[in-house]
């Protein structure tokens, strides 16, 4: 059986398509990709992020995370987050125990999900948070659960209309 090859990059060439690959990842990624510094200032906020909240990279950058975040969740967000900071563990989803919510620059709140890794670089321990709005989806499950429950109720109505029916026959 042939097998196709494919020529080996040179290390430099597999890093310069490496940068390059990231930048068009950041650039056309419809969730929000952020890096935040170890004061939590942020130092990336792509194009997703920008359509999500509402904010020019320019408004944003070195600003405070906490710019994101609605005020009634600040408090346990920095606890998760201080938590995190000191753990060993380089990666995890947020919200895995609790839903999350976050705060567009018009100062209305959204459902999210969010990962965070962290990188020590130089020193320093940088943050990359992946999220994602799922307005649409919390939106279409409510509808299916309300769909549902509709429909459960005319069967449990036609079951019992059937019952009757049956008794009335018998």
């Amino acid at each position: 059986m042939a097998k196709d090859t494919v020529p080996e990059p040179t290390q430099r060439s597999a890093c310069t398509l490496t940068a390059s690959h990231i930048s068009a990842i950041l650039t056309i990624a419809a969730d929000a990709i952020i890096a935040l510094d170890e004061n939590f200032n942020i130092t990336l906020f792509n194009d997703g992020a920008a359509a999500i909240f509402g904010y020019k990279p320019s408004e944003i950058l070195r600003r405070p995370l906490d710019l994101l975040i609605p005020e009634r969740m600040r408090a346990r967000h920095h606890r998760h987050v201080a938590a995190f900071s000191t753990s060993p563990v380089a990666a995890r989803k947020m919200g895995e125990r609790q839903e999350i919510f976050a705060l567009r620059k018009d100062g209305t709140e959204f459902p999210a999900e969010a990962s965070i890794a962290k990188q020590a670089t130089g020193g320093n321990t940088d943050y990359m948070v992946l999220l994602r709005d799922v307005t649409e989806r919390k939106l279409t499950e409510a509808a299916l659960a309300t769909a549902n429950t509709k429909l459960e109720a005319r069967v449990a109505q036609r079951t019992q209309a059937l019952e009757a029916e049956i008794k009335r026959r018998e």
